[in-house]
């Protein structure tokens, strides 16, 4: 494999005169814009890697690489259908429930790459496979722009959406793949059927915290032929209605982050794109609008930027861990002519008030065309920016792609673990609901649950984090919670079954604290503890390098420990409690009883 070294502490940049050593490329030859830069733990060892893909004039380029500490990335080749070039688009999430972060991509290629779209399922050592369209459907549409991974009909089940360009007499222009409880997935073509968007950016969050994820876009609409910006209220089922915004200006081309700046508990909205619409003619303007219970105001702007691209364009951080949501925005800067990326910090939550750090928004490269992510990427506590977009000025006068480290003084800690978590059931048959619920977290922005069907070892809700063992809470992610600001959430139409389940809190940075003890409920009359055998009653946890396997049921006949590669590397026979000592990576645990076999997967870090 290719490796590249970010010498973070001796690379110099001149910017502007100055030497810099926050900033560092991936490699100058890998500097696409109109893209995206996601950082994910995809190989389960403890550090954020980086998934990226844009292109340079009309070649694509981008790659996977491998964290491998110190600064040093390593490439990950074989996985050049990741690379999707222009508008690409990145998400992560465990859509077959088998413990590892799988990936859906979309992009519109470059030269000699077509558009395309799809899933890819992880190995669980960061080795990505395309998943078959015939379990995974992808849509037929040339030139999607938008995808994600959620659950949008509260049924436990992970669903996914595309959305792309399509006229009027297409189909529509976002389609939603709606799990079933056997693992397929089906299409409801009229759940959209009169939405056909050009450049549609897609977003999912709770804006009104009724407990079931909406959808906001953010695009060109071509049945009203003119920019168009809304939400779309999801009715618990999976049905999505527009809910009427009267306060947004309508953008178009450009992104939406959603953050909650004064803490209220409800998610805020940054726009921002091309005008045109609702009298304001600028494309120039950033505009950050408070939620007030669902309903968006406007409070403040930033300008001019312009971002010229869609999705990723600007995004919330709390940059010096004080507690306060940051603003980071980007684009072309008409004023200064140049580019820019600038950091605003919030003087006063409640009032919406921001200053403009000068020190910082010098040292960063400018850029738009640009797509931003927040993430942690040293473990030391300070959120980092990748960045990727065209930079004209600051010694480079070209495409740049890379990480421009913060180094502010405080390191941020960890939200505080929920409490009082409780699940309700209600109902019986199709009418049965389960309602999960928690205690608000000191430190908390958002929430993310964990939920397994114990009964056939299938993740419903895989946390995307670990949880259990010394590193409990860390996320794979930098992303906000699964359910948001929620701290109740329903679940409808769970088959019979024992489930165990539990909730940790995530901060402005995107960082998990530890998971709550896990609970457990039983739905119906599933099979009994008392009727499982004792292979299937195991408890395997890992603690730092220590696996650790008991069997409160009794005497386990084998205990046999595989490497990825079905290499056996430690077993144990006749025993009710086991300890072994493994090197970083993922391990496949095999208990035998006599009557059964039952498998586990566990990271190791």
């Amino acid at each position: 494999m290719k490796k590249i070294t970010f010498l973070m502490a001796t690379a110099f940049v001149l910017l502007s005169g100055k030497a810099q050593a926050q900033f560092a490329e991936i490699s100058s030859d890998l500097d696409p814009q109109t893209g995206d830069i996601v950082a994910a733990d995809i190989n389960n060892d403890g550090l954020l890697d980086i998934v990226f893909s844009g292109r340079t004039e009309n070649v694509v380029k981008g790659g996977v690489f491998i964290n491998r500490g110190n600064g040093v990335y390593e490439a990950q080749s074989g996985m050049d259908f990741l690379n999707v070039g222009h508008f690409a688009r990145f998400q992560f999430g465990d859509i077959d429930g088998d413990g590892d972060l799988d990936i859906i991509f979309n992009g519109n290629g470059g030269d000699g790459i077509p558009a395309s779209n799809g899933i890819a399922l992880n190995d669980g050592n960061g080795v990505f496979t395309l998943a078959p369209v015939d379990k995974y459907p992808v849509p037929e549409v040339a030139l999607t722009i938008s995808c994600g991974f959620a659950d949008l009909n509260n049924d436990g089940l992970l669903d996914y959406y595309f959305s792309g360009n399509t006229k009027p007499e297409g189909s529509p222009s976002i389609l939603v793949y709606y799990q079933q409880a056997d693992g397929s997935f089906n299409v409801n073509e009229n759940l959209f059927k009169d939405a056909h968007f050009t450049d549609p950016d897609v977003t999912v969050m709770d804006f009104n915290n009724d407990g079931y994820l909406d959808l906001f876009v953010n695009g060109w609409d071509e049945v009203g032929g003119s920019r168009y910006s809304s939400t779309w209220k999801n009715d618990g089922f999976g049905e999505f209605v527009v809910y009427p915004q009267p306060n947004i200006i309508r953008k178009g081309y450009g992104s939406a982050v959603w953050g909650d700046v004064d803490g209220d508990g409800y998610l805020d909205l940054l726009l921002n794109g091309d005008g045109g619409a609702d009298g304001e003619s600028s494309n120039n303007i950033v505009r950050l609008y408070k939620n007030e219970n669902g309903t968006m105001v406007a409070k403040q702007t930033f300008e001019p930027f312009r971002q010229n691209s869609v999705g990723g364009g600007n995004c919330f951080v709390d940059w010096d861990n004080d507690g306060k949501l940051d603003i980071i925005v980007g684009g072309w800067n008409e004023t200064d002519a140049r580019q820019a990326t600038y950091l605003y910090k919030t003087n006063d939550p409640a009032s919406f008030t921001f200053t403009k750090d000068e020190t910082v928004s010098n040292e960063i490269p400018g850029i738009s065309e640009q797509s931003y992510d927040i993430a942690d990427l040293n473990n030391d506590g300070k959120p980092d920016l990748l960045m990727m977009g065209f930079c004209g000025t600051n010694g480079y006068n070209k495409n740049i792609c890379g990480i421009y480290t913060n180094t502010t003084a405080v390191s941020g800690s960890k939200p505080e673990v929920p409490a009082n978590l409780n699940a309700e059931v209600e109902g019986s048959g199709e009418m049965r609901m389960v309602t999960l619920s928690w205690n608000a977290a000191n430190g908390a922005e958002t929430y993310n649950v964990a939920l397994r069907n114990k009964t056939t070892g299938k993740w419903l809700y895989y946390p995307k984090a670990v949880f259990d063992g010394e590193n409990n809470g860390f996320r794979q992610v930098s992303e906000q919670g699964n359910v948001f600001t929620n701290k109740r959430w329903e679940l409808y139409e769970l088959p019979d079954g024992i489930y165990e389940w539990s909730v940790q809190a995530i901060n402005y940075n995107r960082v998990g604290g530890a998971f709550a003890k896990f609970q457990t409920f039983t739905l119906g009359t599933p099979q009994s503890i008392e009727s499982l055998s004792v292979a299937e009653q195991v408890k395997v946890v890992a603690v730092g390098s220590e696996l650790r396997v008991e069997s409160p049921a009794g005497i386990l006949s084998h205990i046999n420990v595989y490497n990825t590669s079905g290499v056996l590397v430690s077993s144990a026979n006749d025993v009710d409690m086991f300890t072994t000592t493994l090197t970083k990576g993922i391990y496949i645990v095999e208990t035998v009883d006599g009557r059964s076999t039952h498998t586990s997967k566990v990271a190791i870090y």
